[in-house]
């Protein structure tokens, strides 16, 4: 009894906050768990007409919250078995892989299958597998999605430590879906911005991402502005938030207080700017950015001072990791070491595309993150599981 009265208050919060959907969901052949980010899908999946759920509590279902307030266990749960069961999909999609919540949806229906799409680049610590590893052995033996989409096979491996299901290696969709069209612009040197207001805890303790970052940031961004004063090269930063985002201007006065002067921003006007803002760039400088993977994956020659987890002590923050890269290479480095950054600068701007390409082809990098321009292998999986797009039928 007690447990359905704190279920019915619980309902009631629910109710007061959110979005509400009266009717039963639609059946369809493709359901999106968690429709965060799930844009770049849509654009492959929108001729299956998916249905979306939500399980943020950005929208809720009345019919199916009512159904789940009669089932076992904790309410969230119920409601994604319920929701699932009245849209009856084939399969299953998110683009959120580091939900393990999604992980047990195949054991409870194994007759659906399900794909995750690796969203971001992975570390350890703060990220779904320390989570994974604090898991119980009884429980890691449900885990499982029938199709883990990866960045890149290492990765892959890393998943299925934890998770069973096949192991596929795509890259990054949203990079993959656009081609480069941008000219490069020889003398442009860029850093990603991975500036963001807020924080996190690690170790029981607040830390807020300027204290979390801005030794790193100072270390590194002052290094590369005195390369390019040195070598008359044009120092931008490919910022975070657009123009017209409040956070922008304080994103600026995060980096002028580093140089110490204005800075300059590379802000192309298309959709998904911060791709062809890599494109643009002779050279570009991370520390352990998804941006900065995705460059290096596009071809555009790309710098990694992999210094955070040097700095800070945390696992799983070095350079390709988990592929077990040397803490020095022609293009990497995982130490704080201004020397290093200069040689590998230095080399980027030298070496011809030939021999970069070459450089980067045996280095190992493809295991890190595949290439695979307009997604075909993304397209080939949903074509065998659910047929040829209905509009081609």
């Amino acid at each position: 009894m007690i447990g359905y009265f704190l279920k019915f208050k619980h309902l009631l919060h629910i109710l007061s906050v959110i979005k509400i959907e009266w009717r039963s969901p639609r059946q369809s052949d493709l359901l999106i768990y968690d429709p965060a980010g799930s844009e770049i899908l849509i654009k492959y999946l929108s001729p299956w007409r998916p249905k979306l759920l939500y399980v943020r509590r950005e929208q809720i279902n009345i019919f199916v919250l009512i159904l789940s307030f009669f089932q076992r266990g904790k309410l969230n749960i119920s409601y994604v078995d319920v929701y699932i069961k009245r849209v009856n999909p084939r399969l299953i999609i998110t683009f959120i892989d580091n939900n393990k919540n999604f992980y047990k949806i195949s054991p409870c229906h194994p007759e659906i299958k399900t794909i995750f799409v690796q969203n971001g680049f992975r570390g350890y610590y703060l990220d779904v597998f320390e989570i994974l590893d604090k898991e119980s052995f009884n429980e890691r033996d449900l885990l499982h999605v029938d199709y883990m989409m990866t960045l890149g096979s290492d990765i892959g491996k890393e998943y299925g430590r934890h998770i069973s299901g096949c192991q596929v290696p795509i890259g990054s969709l949203k990079s993959n879906s656009l081609m480069k069209k941008q000219p490069m612009v020889r003398g442009v040197i860029s850093y990603i911005s991975q500036w963001y207001q807020g924080g996190f805890y690690l170790g029981g303790l607040f830390y807020s991402h300027e204290d979390y970052s801005k030794e790193v940031d100072h270390l590194v961004i002052k290094s590369i502005a005195k390369f390019a004063r040195d070598n008359k090269k044009q120092f931008c930063i490919i910022p975070r938030y657009d123009k017209s985002e409040d956070l922008r201007k304080k994103e600026e006065l995060y980096f002028r207080d580093i140089v110490g002067e204005e800075v300059d921003f590379l802000d192309p006007k298309v959709n998904l700017s911060s791709y062809q803002a890599t494109d643009i760039s002779e050279v570009v400088v991370t520390t352990d950015s998804t941006l900065g993977y995705e460059s290096l994956a596009r071809g555009n020659k790309t710098a990694f001072f992999s210094i955070r987890g040097n700095i800070l002590n945390i696992q799983g923050q070095s350079f390709g990791w988990p592929k077990q890269f040397p803490d020095d290479g022609l293009f990497w480095t995982n130490n704080p070491n201004k020397t290093s950054f200069i040689q590998i600068l230095d080399y980027l701007f030298t070496v011809n595309d030939v021999k970069w390409k070459e450089d980067v082809l045996e280095s190992g990098f493809s295991s890190v993150m595949t290439n695979d321009p307009g997604n075909e292998i993304f397209k080939s999986i949903i074509e065998k599981e659910l047929g040829s797009t209905p509009m081609s039928q």
